[in-house]
């Protein structure tokens, strides 16, 4: 005996989720033409990448391949510590003694407090100083008390998060300049001097490499599906972390410039070495909060240009303008119902 076969009618979306629908995708290419518009005048290796937070929207413009974190890698070293604290025993009061060895290099406002002797200081103190204000100083000794460069990795790992950390900023830096670490680099002045008897062709060799397979390479939908999880709590103490990103005080001219008064700005800038007219690595990776609670994974970074700072500033700042603008079309037209 044969069995008889029904056929279902498809049913009709309701005119007015329908038009959501519409609505919503028109939203989404306008924002990646926005973000490819803001992008446009900067040369060289370049991406931009956006995620609501809790939605399904992710967009992608310029290229999604790991470019220089620089500074930005200083988010896995505080999860490292975060997840430490969460786990326990460690605590953010625990007192940490910081002395003049513990010394990086470039930018790190704590070794001016350890000039004459030594400085009493928490963990929590330090995760401040790395997130803030980018304190390579603040950074090294926490990455040290993780384990290592090769405990943060684990971390990465261990969360399936593909990011490359890298082996640390002393070794790193060095190695871009053609130099190897030396603990006399931890003296500005010395490592300028060392920087600047290297011959200009392994200069120009090493920061190439660099800037071409990044020790530290991350991508940018890599970076925001990481932010996302961070915002959520996925990762233990990830929120504690977020929490110092809003007092962020370095890069106003980047995303912070693109947020306007009403919107919360959680964020971690990155900023590499230069060689001639090139900088391998100009980034800003972050949270937008809009007044209504709905919140965007952002992750702007430009891994080897010669445009100039101020122009990728102002790319930068674009990609924030380019976010706030979807906002307020989906949230005129489609919110209600998402």
């Amino acid at each position: 005996m044969e069995e008889a076969i029904v056929e279902r009618a498809e049913i009709p979306l309701d005119p007015a989720e329908q038009k959501r629908i519409e609505d919503m995708e028109s939203a989404r290419v306008q924002l990646l033409s926005d973000m490819e518009l803001s992008l446009r005048p900067v040369q060289g290796r370049r991406g931009a990448a956006v995620k609501e937070v809790g939605r399904d929207l992710l967009v992608l413009a310029g290229s999604p391949e790991p470019m220089a974190q620089q500074s930005v890698s200083k988010l896995w070293v505080n999860l490292t510590i975060a997840e430490m604290v969460a786990r326990g025993p460690m605590t953010y009061q625990d007192p940490v003694v910081v002395t003049n060895s513990d010394r990086a290099v470039f930018h790190q406002p704590l070794a001016r407090r350890t000039a004459n002797g030594s400085v009493n200081t928490t963990v929590g103190e330090l995760m401040s100083m790395a997130i803030t204000k980018s304190d390579n100083m603040a950074n090294q000794v926490l990455m040290d008390l993780a384990g290592g460069p090769g405990a943060v990795q684990s971390w990465l790992s261990r969360h399936d998060v593909d990011v490359a950390f890298g082996p640390g900023d002393r070794v790193m830096q060095t190695a871009i300049s053609g130099l190897a670490w030396d603990p006399r680099y931890a003296d500005r002045q010395a490592f300028e001097a060392a920087r600047n008897s290297v011959p200009s062709g392994i200069r120009n060799e090493r920061f190439s490499l660099y800037a071409a397979n990044p020790v530290d390479g991350a991508g940018v939908v890599e970076m925001v599906r990481a932010l996302d999880a961070m915002y959520t709590g996925e990762y233990p103490g990830s929120t504690d972390v977020v929490s110092l990103m809003s007092n962020t005080v370095t890069g106003r001219s980047r995303l912070k410039a693109g947020t306007p008064a009403g919107w919360t700005l959680m964020h971690k800038t990155g900023t590499g070495q230069t060689w001639g007219r090139r900088r391998a690595g100009f980034n800003d990776v972050g949270l937008l909060r809009s007044p209504e609670g709905r919140t965007y994974a952002v992750a702007v970074m430009i891994g080897d240009s010669d445009s100039g700072d101020r122009l990728m500033q102002e790319a930068i700042a674009g990609i924030a303008g380019a976010v706030v603008d979807y906002h307020e079309r989906t949230q005129e037209c489609c919110v209600r119902s998402m």
